[in-house]
């Protein structure tokens, strides 16, 4: 279970014990911090919380902001700049070096928030979720807890629209026809003004779907680290035997097909990924006819380059020409860590596939001479 699952099921488990509960979101930030927009914090009525804003640094201090909005149901917004030269900030030893806007949505009208964030992620596919957080008509800003009341005429401060990848939208009436006009001009996570609101509109999509092809043993912790992360491990072998939840107990799904017939019986399309494992020469040929003309986000390949060449020099002596489509072919797949074994390898493999999936070159981190995050990250 990834972080916004937890977040998610601990907000109804919250609701299932009849317990309250507020939604802590970041909906800005600027120079370096540890999480970006659209990081999310669940804080209960217990004085705990799921989730994370910070690593640690302003947890407490969104504890009080989220219990306040718990107890007088009304929502929240502050903003803590942690950019001082000062090793020291409001007395404590903070790194930070970033400043984060943290809005708080009281149980009461995150409901629908996270009603729709599940909605959208089920489409399968990019979406936009529009969240208005402030309300300059009435005079509200959220710093001093007077947000939640909805405007005289106009929507509630938190309330939230779905606007899926089909041109729908769930939830307009809420937010108004102004604020989801402005929403569908950008293309960014971000923070925009509407006439006297402020909405923050997150681009966000469904989990990322990873083939696994191949159910060897050495698939079991790369299906494991991806769905650590939250990914959907799909496990693929012409196998049925091995196509068990026992042994995958992390997989989203299994498909037993031919590796010919891997794309179509898996239903993959172009922001699916997946990690060619089956240790079978010929098979391995087969998954790469398969798979590399759906033009795959990643599609990584086991074994040493040398290899790689032979599965294209063979396939193309079969009549079937891949050459056109290895674009996204990562042969041998995963970064070059010095892996040693089926675990270090597979960490090699899953993080291959994040810094695919997130546009980097995975790099040293002290080497970037610059920001750990990109702006266009937030």
């Amino acid at each position: 279970m990834d972080e916004l699952q937890q977040v998610l099921s601990a907000a109804r488990d919250q609701d299932r014990q009849d317990r309250r509960w507020a939604l802590a979101t970041i909906v800005a930030v600027s120079g370096s911090t540890y999480r970006r927009a659209g990081a999310r914090l669940v804080v209960r009525d217990d004085n705990s919380w799921v989730g994370n804003l910070s690593g640690g640094c302003l947890e407490g201090e969104v504890l009080e902001l989220g219990g306040a909005s718990i107890d007088d149901g009304r929502p929240r917004r502050d903003f803590y700049d942690l950019t001082a030269d000062e090793e020291a900030i409001w007395g404590w030893g903070l790194g930070c070096n970033g400043a984060m806007d943290v809005f708080v949505a009281p149980d009461r009208v995150a409901r629908s928030h996270l009603d729709l964030l599940e909605r959208g992620r089920a489409t399968g596919a990019p979406f936009r979720l529009v969240t208005i957080i402030a309300d300059g008509s009435d005079g509200s800003d959220g710093s001093d807890g007077s947000d939640g009341d909805a405007a005289a005429d106009g929507p509630e401060v938190g309330a939230t629209a779905l606007l899926t990848a089909d041109g729908a939208v769930d939830g307009a009436q809420d937010v108004g026809d102004e604020v989801v006009a402005a929403a569908r001009l950008t293309d960014e996570t971000t923070v925009l003004e509407v006439g006297e609101r402020e909405v923050f509109v997150e681009h966000t999509g469904p989990p990322l779907r990873v083939l696994v092809c191949g159910a060897g043993h050495d698939a079991i912790p790369v299906v494991a680290r991806g769905a650590s992360l939250g990914w959907d491990m799909v496990v693929v072998d012409d196998r049925a035997s091995f196509l068990d939840e026992e042994r995958f107990p992390e997989a989203a799904g299994f498909v037993h097909a031919d590796p010919g017939d891997a794309a179509e019986a898996a239903d993959v399309g172009p922001r699916d990924a997946a990690v060619v494992m089956s240790h079978n020469f010929l098979r391995d040929a087969q998954y790469l006819a398969s798979l590399a003309p759906v033009g795959l986000s990643y599609l990584g390949m086991l074994g040493p380059g040398a290899r790689l060449e032979r599965l294209v020099d063979h396939l193309l002596e079969q009549g079937t020409d891949v050459r056109d489509h290895l674009g996204a072919v990562h042969g041998p797949a995963g970064l070059d860590l010095g892996a040693e074994g089926p675990d270090e390898i597979a960490l090699c493999i899953v993080a291959e596939v994040l810094a695919v999936q997130r546009d980097r070159e995975a790099g040293f981190l002290r080497d970037r001479g610059g920001p750990i995050h990109r702006p266009e990250d937030g």
